[in-house]
């Protein structure tokens, strides 16, 4: 306490000295006073450094902020244009002008808001699982793209590099970028994709070089100026090396490069671009994507070149749009080809795809004759027109495609321009003439698996009628071997296990069929009380048992009948009638019948009616003492049920299969089709759905549905564009890897058949003109080869891996194609 007493004391004491004692220290003073000035200063400084900082830091979160809200968009508009959603595009589109609007919505229609296939570029496989441009913005380098925002933040100009493949021909591609520039405005609270500002594009400009005018946006001036000296080269080169196109000497080509994108929408239109109309009006290189490289100018190049060639072409040899237009279409291709400005699209795999499609008689294409040009992908016919085009030229050497486009233009109908290439349509001649070619332009690919260690019997007509004979295909040399030629047969199926054959034969015209069992070359007659019914087989459950449906003139429905395969080793071997539709317990010694009436009965092991079950349809046998079925009252719905008491233990109502459906589906617009079950996978349920014809909203008329009785969770496995067949659409392969569904196409007359890898879930799909006939494949008894018969071909088909071999068997017309085991012993 005194120390502090005197401390103070001493201050006071000292006042008059300490004042007297201040005059020397008056530099120290001003020192302490700059150093607080100096002090502040550096506070504000630092205080507007870290304002300064927190105010950027602020910005550059709003700025990321507004850049990913704005590849959201970005990424639904890539989305809409992969599904080809115009609905999903129109909520992110501005309405600033109705005519950019409806270009824009015509884009995502014909999948050109990204992609690029007018021009010869196409977007990557898989290309669409790689599409968040939000991650990309945030993790990819910066020189992959540019979000530039307007200072007030409302408005955004998007740059992004594109990869696209280009085709070549030869099995040669390579990749190129395309730089694609989109414009966002801010409306409400939401970022949509918007026109050009005013003034983008610029002044409108005009080059002349050589053969050509080109008129283009001052935006694209540097592109365009190095296209048309590019341009004018290829013209020149088209005059000089296409055989009699006679280029006239004042030949102008003049072209317009369009700020209008509906410009790119008429790219997707071969009637419009090949019309040969003047000026020829292309989209400018801005809209299209401008190249960042030499390969990307050169990928540009030819995209152009392709339509300008084209439409010189169709100007000097005068054709006008649009009949005759596919077969025009290929003739022009073929000297895009000639040119090396577009590969001949019609390679060795497109010829293994046109085979998976109804093959028409080539003398027979006049309803095709009048048809515009297509977008090749839009339809499967123009690869049978393509070959018959490569077929005449190939056919005439010495003749070029000008000529035969000059004959194309003055000929009247199909006929008559064969008849002037050279090519008599009468008779079956010139088909087989045809397919031989095609023959020869099918690599005979290595088998994948091995050869099943079965024959091939084929049932086929030397004309076009109805009956025919029966035929042995040596797989090992390719030779067609007679087996029964002096019948006339009608029907052929394989016999369980792939024993034999089951053969019916009409004799005489008006006489009853006769049926028969064929065996290692013996015959073994079958008793039948069948009238004049042609058989229909259905696939049984029973492995011993061959299941028939068949139609009589006097009958309403259908007429059942079965054969016991086993029975006919004793000598009792005949065609039984059925009161209804049997299915089997997986023991083979029960059944339920399904009758006409709707109606389901217990049977027994022959198929014969024991006790009535009740109303229903549609039976299945989970194991030997449950069953299921449909039950369509009060509204439709499946039933699992004992052979204890046939008391229903579950339900499973129509909603609760349609949960697999993402779609909205009324029920009242569906109904049970037809239920299958594996027998290795008892619990689960394949049900096939119908669509009622007067569902607008949808395409679809039919659904295959898995549905889990353990789990109850419904999964949608196909959705088909036809009808069901009306017999077992659904079977399975040998082992159940494969599920075989059957439509058909009544409008077209054509069959389908489907072919669903249960493990993969991926799906094969093969087409054939309708024959009465049916079904119209086999499998081999591994389940790992299909047999498929359409007229004139024979497919051997190894689904696993996708591999198909076309067999020309020679004939006209075959009905039947059946796998049998080759070392059968009838003795």
């Amino acid at each position: 306490m005194s120390e502090d007493f005197d401390w103070q004391a001493d201050q006071g004491a000292g006042w008059e000295r300490g004042v007297q004692e201040t005059i020397p220290k008056a530099a120290g003073s001003r020192k302490r006073y700059w150093y607080s000035i100096l002090v502040s200063l550096l506070a504000l400084v630092a205080g507007g450094a870290l304002a300064s900082w927190l105010l950027s830091q602020h910005m550059n979160k709003l700025y990321t902020t507004v850049k990913l809200d704005i590849l959201a968009t970005h990424n639904l508009i890539l989305h809409a244009d992969q599904q080809r959603d115009v609905s999903l595009l129109t909520g992110v589109l501005s309405h600033e002008s109705s005519n950019w609007v409806k270009s824009q919505k015509e884009l995502a229609q014909e999948g050109l808001l990204f992609g690029r296939t007018s021009f010869g570029l196409y977007l990557p496989p898989g290309s669409e699982h790689t599409s968040d441009l939000a991650d990309q913005y945030l993790n990819a380098p910066e020189d992959l793209k540019e979000i530039t925002m307007s200072p007030n933040l409302t408005t955004a100009t998007v740059t992004s590099d594109i990869l696209y493949l280009i085709d070549y021909g030869n099995q040669v591609t390579d990749t190129v970028t395309l730089r694609r520039t989109e414009f966002y405005s801010h409306v409400g609270n939401r970022w949509l994709l918007a026109p050009p500002e005013k003034g983008f594009w610029g002044q409108w400009m005009t080059i002349r070089e050589g053969r050509l005018s080109l008129r283009f946006p001052e935006r694209d001036k540097k592109i365009a100026e190095r296209l048309a000296v590019d341009l004018d080269a290829i013209l020149d080169h088209m005059c000089k090396s296409l055989a009699d196109v006679d280029c006239p000497d004042n030949l102008h080509a003049s072209i317009i490069l369009d700020s209008d994108s509906g410009s790119l929408v008429a790219t997707s239109d071969p009637a419009i671009m090949l019309n040969g109309m003047s000026p020829i009006r292309l989209p400018a290189p801005t809209l299209v994507g401008t190249p960042v490289d030499d390969a990307g100018h050169q990928a540009l190049l030819h995209g152009y070149a392709s339509h300008i060639v084209a439409a010189m072409i169709s100007q000097i040899v005068g054709w006008q749009c649009c009949e005759k237009g596919l077969f025009y279409q290929a003739l022009l291709d073929k000297q895009l080809s000639q040119l090396n400005i577009r590969p001949w699209p019609l390679t060795q795999a497109e010829y293994q795809v046109m085979f998976r499609y109804p093959i028409i008689d080539i003398a027979k294409l006049q309803p095709v004759w009048s048809k515009a040009p297509l977008s090749l992908s839009s339809q499967a016919t123009w690869r049978q027109i393509y070959s018959m085009v490569d077929f005449i030229l190939e056919s005439n050497p010495n003749i070029s495609p000008a000529i035969i486009q000059r004959r194309l233009i003055s000929s009247n109908d199909y006929r008559s321009w064969l008849a002037k290439n050279g090519f008599d349509t009468i008779g079956s001649a010139l088909q087989n003439r045809w397919l031989q070619f095609v023959q020869t332009k099918i690599e005979k690919e290595h088998l994948p698996l091995p050869l099943p260690d079965q024959d091939i019997f084929l049932l086929c007509s030397s004309d076009y009628s109805d009956v025919g004979a029966l035929y042995r295909y040596d797989l090992a040399n390719g030779q067609i071997v007679p087996e029964l030629t002096d019948r006339a047969l009608q029907f052929m199926i394989p016999l369980p296990g792939d024993d034999g054959l089951l053969l019916q034969e009409r004799p005489l015209q008006f006489s009853p069929p006769e049926v028969f069992m064929w065996q290692g070359g013996c015959e073994l007659e079958v008793a039948s009380q069948m009238t004049d019914a042609l058989l229909f087989p259905i696939d049984s459950s029973n492995p011993n048992r061959l299941l028939f449906h068949s139609y009589e003139a006097d009958r309403d429905g259908a007429l059942y009948s079965q054969l016991n395969v086993e029975a006919c080793t004793t000598g009792r071997c005949a065609i039984q009638p059925l009161q209804g539709f049997p299915v089997w317990t997986p023991d083979g010694r029960s059944t339920i019948i399904a009758t006409d009436e709707g109606l389901l009965r217990m049977g027994d092991a022959q198929g014969q009616q024991l006790s009535a079950i009740g109303q229903g349809s549609y039976p299945f046998w989970i194991d030997d003492n449950t069953y299921g079925y449909v039950d369509n009252q009060p509204q439709p719905a499946i039933v699992i049920a004992s052979t204890l008491d046939h008391h229903a233990r579950a339900l499973i109502p129509l909603e609760t299969l349609t949960a697999a459906v993402s779609f909205n589906l009324p029920v009242e617009q569906l109904s049970i089709h037809s239920i299958s079950v594996k027998q290795d996978e008892p619990n689960k349920l394949f049900v096939a759905l119908n669509i009622a014809d007067s569902t607008q909203h949808v395409q679809d008329r039919a659904l295959i549905i898995s549905y889990d009785l353990a789990t109850g969770q419904a999964n949608l496995l196909l959705r088909l564009e036809r009808a069901l067949t009306a017999y077992q659409p659904l079977r399975f392969s040998p082992g159940g890897r494969w599920l075989a569904v059957q439509s058909l196409d009544r409008t077209r007359t054509c069959w389908q058949l489907h072919l669903l890898n249960l493990h993969s879930n991926q799906t094969e799909t093969f087409t054939s003109v309708y024959r009465f006939a049916y079904p119209d494949y086999d499998w081999s008894a591994n389940g790992r080869w299909l047999l498929r018969i359409d007229r004139e071909l024979l497919y051997l088909i190894a689904p696993d891996p996708d591999y198909q071999q076309v067999i020309f068997h020679g004939f006209p017309n075959c009905f039947f194609a059946a796998w049998v085991k080759d070392k059968v012993n009838c003795e």
